[in-house]
């Protein structure tokens, strides 16, 4: 009986697994000013990751305010 139930379980999920995922672009945020130490990172993990995933991602620097203005811009 339980393996029936797992068997049911997955079937039912087949579905999610033929969806692309991402459908558009990502979005990185970084807390910090352009040309920064920490933009330099943030671009250079965004460039891996669009390879890896094949979809382009856009990294927005959303400086001042310790960070504040990115997470209510994340919010």
């Amino acid at each position: 009986m339980r393996t029936l139930i797992l068997f049911v379980a997955g079937l039912v999920a087949l579905p999610v697994l033929a969806q692309d995922y991402p459908a558009r672009e990502i979005r990185s945020i970084c807390n910090f000013a352009p040309g920064s130490g920490a933009d330099i990172i943030v671009r250079y993990y965004s460039d891996r990751l669009a390879k890896l995933v094949g979809k382009p991602v856009v990294v927005d620097n959303k400086p001042g305010a310790q960070g504040m203005l990115a997470t209510d811009f994340l919010a």
